[in-house]
């Protein structure tokens, strides 16, 4: 496991659009970063198509980060407590996530779109 040098937090925006609660999750967790003495870096990226945004942050992170060791993307749809984050790094693993369903909308025969 890599020492802890520095964590790129990237957040892949649909349409350049955060939700409250994540924006509140990364001040928190900026805030949080600094009392810790954690070099960070926060960037973001919008477009259509979240997947390939998500792979340019990794690439961008692993070519052009070298010196940076932790990765954490965070969805614009995400709330979560800065603590969370500490207990990953304290895992010392080299690969932390969260597994989460991807949205569905179903259509009804008659066209009627639920959920």
């Amino acid at each position: 496991m890599p020492k802890l040098t520095g964590i790129l937090i990237c957040v892949p925006a649909y349409g350049h659009q955060i939700c409250m609660e994540t924006a509140d999750s990364l001040f928190r967790l900026g805030q949080f970063l600094a009392v810790s003495n954690i070099p960070n870096h926060l960037c973001y990226m919008g477009a259509a198509d979240l997947e390939a945004v998500r792979n340019v942050h990794l690439t961008m992170w692993y070519d052009g980060q070298p010196k940076v060791s932790h990765l954490l993307v965070v969805d614009t749809d995400m709330e979560f407590e800065p603590v969370m984050i500490r207990n990953m790094l304290a895992f010392d693993k080299p690969l932390i996530g969260s597994y989460y369903a991807k949205r569905q909308h179903f259509v009804e025969a008659d066209g009627q779109t639920l959920g």
